[in-house]
């Protein structure tokens, strides 16, 4: 419903604010480095407007959900101003092979914060003409048995500069709810035409599919005639609590039920990408002079190997093997039985690799292999997963993602032993929320958590 063209100039503000700063300051750039001619800092200019495009484009600043709301476009700019650092530091490390003041890295920096605020306050004041002119308003009716219209009427009040809710049209001998009479009721649905027309009403949504209702059906050829949009909502709401997706495949519509941001695939590069790139980086910066260490300590400890390999399930509770650091003496249970606090089967360097994560290490390579990825749910011995799937109704839910070493759930204090089945059902919702809500900012934040919870001490690992 969000008008394309707010979309359009509210990307075009960020731009010229951009490219006004930019040429203001020119000059200085050009004098206070004197290392640099003009035509170089026009390609370094460039190179920082077009990191900026990209990350706003990966964090979708300028998506419908992210302009509408002040708020969430501040908070996007934030998220989308850290990737353009990382993106323009690489670019200029990567691309121009040249020597760069850091002074020059920080004054380009620097200029884009000031243009992007300049662009903030521009949309503020865009945002604020809008709504006192109300140009992007459109007068509604919601249509329907009167309980379920008033419910949808009462939300499309919380967007005021894009809905003034006229009022409800009705069934007739409807009954009606004098507590909750907040919403005027115009008439029933045999005057639609005439009450849109008196009003000045340009879109109906109507409660219900004119599949299902032939009196729906009926006044959507009229009200078409008279140039009256109607617009339909399935009457699924109080089953379905999360967003949901309709394509078409010809002329038939698909409705998805549950939707998933991983299920695109620009989303699935996206975070294959950062594995990749998260995995090499561990591997070789911190796992290649690290693994001699405890490796040497391992067998040092206790008899057997150094790596723990079990088999575990993944995505689409397909079998892969598991890597981990052997934290427990040989034994017999190792594909049975969980670790517990006081597991007499752990090592000495076996409890302080599971208190400082080092144990789960050599995950990395199952993520650089594509079996897991840094963030998802945890992966669970297959004996859990046969348990659990007959316990938890959506415990399987959780196998459309790729397990991962850390994840939403663990942060949130669902790690190690389920003693019971509600420790592991609040796992499944936890690991089924990311499913739905995932972003990338999302897993830096759960990165970061647990980095922090490592550091801090978690009284759950064990």
């Amino acid at each position: 419903m969000q008008s394309k063209s707010l979309k359009l100039l509210v990307a075009l503000l960020d731009l010229l604010a951009l490219l006004l700063c930019y040429y203001l300051l020119m000059p200085f750039l050009v004098s206070e480095f004197g290392s640099i001619n003009l035509s170089r800092s026009v390609n370094f200019v460039a190179a920082s407007i077009s990191s900026w495009l990209l990350a706003a484009s990966f964090v979708g600043v300028y998506s419908d959900s992210s302009i509408s709301e002040y708020e969430n476009y501040n908070r996007n700019t934030f998220r989308a101003y850290f990737l353009y650092v990382l993106i323009f530091g690489f670019v200029l490390f990567f691309v121009f092979h040249t020597m760069v003041s850091r002074n020059l890295i920080f004054s380009l920096m620097g200029i884009t914060m000031l243009g992007l605020l300049i662009s903030r306050f521009c949309h503020l004041m865009v945002l604020k003409y809008y709504r006192t002119t109300k140009l992007l308003t459109i007068r509604v009716a919601v249509m329907g048995e009167y309980e379920k219209a008033r419910e949808f009427a009462n939300y499309l009040k919380t967007k005021p500069q894009f809905f003034e809710v006229a009022g409800l049209i009705i069934p007739k001998n409807n009954q009606v709810n004098e507590n909750h009479y907040e919403n005027r009721v115009l008439g029933s649905e045999a005057e639609l035409i005439e009450i849109c027309k008196q009003r000045e009403i340009t879109e109906v949504f109507c409660m219900g599919l004119p599949d299902e209702n032939p009196v729906i059906a009926s006044l959507y050829n009229k009200a078409e005639l008279s140039f009256i949009k109607m617009r339909f909502i399935p009457n699924f709401h109080g089953l379905v609590h999360h967003q949901t997706s309709i394509d078409f495949i010809g002329t038939f519509p698909v409705l998805s039920l549950r939707t998933e941001p991983l299920e695109y695939r620009y989303n699935q590069i996206k975070k294959r990408a950062f594995d990749l790139v998260f995995s090499f980086l561990v591997i070789v910066l911190l796992f290649s002079w690290l693994f001699p260490i405890i490796a040497l300590l391992i067998k040092l400890g206790s008899k057997g190997p150094v790596f723990f390999v079990q088999d575990r399930s993944g995505k689409n509770n397909a079998t892969f093997k598991c890597i981990k650091f052997r934290s427990m003496k040989v034994n017999n249970e190792a594909h049975l039985r969980q670790a517990s606090a006081n597991d007499d089967r752990l090592t000495k360097l076996g409890k302080f690799m599971r208190k400082t994560n080092i144990d789960e290490l050599p995950q990395f390579f199952n993520v650089f292999m594509g079996d897991m990825s840094v963030v998802g749910p945890r992966p669970h011995m297959l004996k859990h997963t046969e348990q659990y799937s007959k316990l938890i109704s959506q415990y399987m839910l959780r196998h459309w993602l790729k397990p991962g070493i850390t994840g939403w759930a663990q942060v949130n204090g669902y790690r190690g032993e389920t003693k019971e089945v509600n420790d592991m059902e609040k796992r499944v919702e936890y690991d089924i929320w990311y499913g739905e809500n995932w972003n990338f900012f999302l897993d830096l934040r759960i990165i970061w958590r647990t980095v922090f919870n490592t550091v801090k001490g978690d009284k759950k690992a064990f």
